[in-house]
């Protein structure tokens, strides 16, 4: 058994080298990783003009008859959660694209070949014009939360670089107990892709229409002003999974 002075003393050279890991033996473990699903709808181009169609008819009515209603939309049209019983075929086509995707999210985090559920849900339409934005929020009592983009907006040279943006907000508490040495918490080391930061708690992401979302309902997140021209409409869904069985 080694003492602890032999423990303490400093290696030499050839002995620092020795000590070194080799090339291949170690591994990733991705603790406590957060799952967002990135999906690209294939009947968009199709869907999405009898959908915005059924939107924008809402929001008349609505506006016509005393506004909007308010939960996380600081300004903008919030529909009630009701989405899913306006009876428009291509809303239920979108539908099913969105439940195939929470699914195969909630497989990969189950490390499962796939999984069936009873699913229950709602859903409602988001309008957003210049100036509206969403305030942070997350989606209590609920498994995974998702969002469509019917019409991403118009961009604006003049507008900000991140206008109507999604911003997911690091779970990770405990990273505001103090910065990792050397780094700036202005200026946070990014990933290469998709505005992720390797320290600091920043991911955004622009909206594209036909793009799909999913994520865990306690994610928080916001929704930064919008800053075009013309109107920037999505789709949120929330999802409970019961009766959940594994496949394969």
């Amino acid at each position: 058994m080694t003492d602890a002075q032999d423990t303490a003393r400093t290696p030499n050279r050839t002995e620092g080298a020795a000590a070194q890991p080799r090339r291949g033996s170690g591994s990733l473990m991705p603790v406590f990783a957060t799952p967002v699903g990135q999906f690209a709808v294939p009947d968009a181009a199709e869907l999405n003009p009898a959908i915005e169609a059924a939107i924008l008819e809402r929001e008349a009515a609505d506006l016509a008859q005393g506004g909007s209603v308010a939960r996380s939309n600081a300004g903008g049209w919030h529909s009630r959660a009701d989405l899913l019983d306006w009876g428009v075929p291509e809303i239920d086509r979108l539908y099913d694209a969105v439940e195939r995707a929470a699914l195969a999210l909630a497989a990969a985090m189950a490390h499962a070949p796939r999984l069936e559920a009873q699913v229950v849900r709602q859903a409602w339409a988001n309008v957003s014009r210049r100036g509206n934005y969403n305030k942070i929020h997350d989606h209590p009592d609920w498994h995974l939360s998702a969002v469509y983009y019917v019409e991403a907006g118009q961009s604006d040279p003049d507008a900000p670089p991140q206008s109507g943006w999604i911003e997911f907000v690091d779970p990770r508490g405990a990273l505001g107990a103090g910065d990792p040495p050397g780094i700036d918490p202005d200026k946070p080391v990014r990933l290469p892709t998709q505005g992720g930061a390797l320290f600091g708690n920043v991911f955004a992401l622009p909206p594209r229409a036909g793009g799909l979302l999913v994520f865990p309902s306690w994610l928080r997140h916001w929704v930064h002003p919008y800053a075009g021209p013309g109107a920037r409409i999505s789709l949120a869904f929330n999802l409970r999974l019961e009766s959940v069985r594994r496949v394969g």
